[in-house]
């Protein structure tokens, strides 16, 4: 059976939260020592007053060690990682703090991006932090909004206000069971006659499907209207063919030397 991921928010925003969801799920060099079996989440919002917390509802249980909270660092130190996810130019990366970076792109420098890094994990005996909480056989990742507040930004024309977009992106290992949760692997029966092992991945990937929620889940998502894209990145080998049962996809071939680091 297929199953969901949710997201939503805590507290009693303004309305004029905007939210847009990113997300890479990798699956490179399948059955090597070298597999690679991560989902990258991104998070990018205008506006969170009023809001508490972020949270993710992950239909698997994460430990601790498979939460990469690095890869904005990894960002803020590469521009041209930085075009490639954001299919966009770079105008100007500044550094902020040592945890904040902002970001202007070439066709849109009113519209700055502010990327924040700081989303470790709370300490054990401080709440200071993101946090995983299981439940209903997956877990909840919450990220206090106190990490990742914007802040006004005047531009340098006298009396106008830039608009500013946050943005935090982390990653989970995927274990095999973990991987069921979102597509599924059937391999040939005929595979031992074969020349070369053929498999066919079936990839069901839902956000905030209430038929495929515990319903203590459904229950939270109380501001699923602020959720404007959600935007999915499926990476694969470039052998592999794809099929598609709905939207139209776009294929794009990736640099080998570009993504070694990430």
């Amino acid at each position: 059976m297929a199953k969901s991921l949710a997201f939503w928010l805590e507290g009693s925003n303004s309305g004029d939260t905007s939210i847009e969801l990113h997300f890479n799920y990798w699956l490179l060099n399948m059955g090597s020592k070298q597999e690679i079996d991560y989902l990258d989440v991104g998070v990018k919002f205008k506006s969170l007053e009023s809001v508490n917390s972020i949270n993710i509802f992950f239909p698997f249980e994460i430990k601790t060690n498979n939460y990469i909270d690095n890869l904005g660092l990894t960002l803020s130190n590469n521009r041209e990682l930085i075009a490639a996810i954001f299919n966009a130019r770079i105008d100007n990366l500044k550094t902020v703090s040592s945890n904040v970076f902002d970001i202007c792109f070439v066709n849109n420098k009113k519209d700055k991006l502010r990327l924040f890094t700081q989303i470790e994990l709370s300490d054990k005996d401080a709440n200071n932090g993101v946090s995983i909480s299981n439940q209903d056989g997956g877990s909840i990742l919450s990220f206090p909004t106190t990490l990742i507040q914007l802040s006004e930004q005047k531009s340098s024309t006298a009396g106008e206000v830039e608009t500013a977009f946050g943005y935090f992106r982390f990653r989970i290992k995927l274990s095999s069971e973990d991987k069921k949760s979102i597509s599924q692997i059937y391999v040939s029966k005929d595979a031992k006659f074969l020349s070369r092992i053929e498999s066919t991945e079936i990839v069901d990937f839902r956000v905030n499907e209430v038929r495929n929620l515990p319903n203590k889940i459904v229950s939270k998502l109380n501001n699923n209207s602020c959720i404007s894209s959600v935007h999915f990145f499926l990476i694969r080998e470039t052998n592999s063919e794809h099929k598609l049962s709905h939207s139209e996809f776009t294929p794009i071939l990736f640099k080998n030397s570009l993504h070694l680091g990430y």
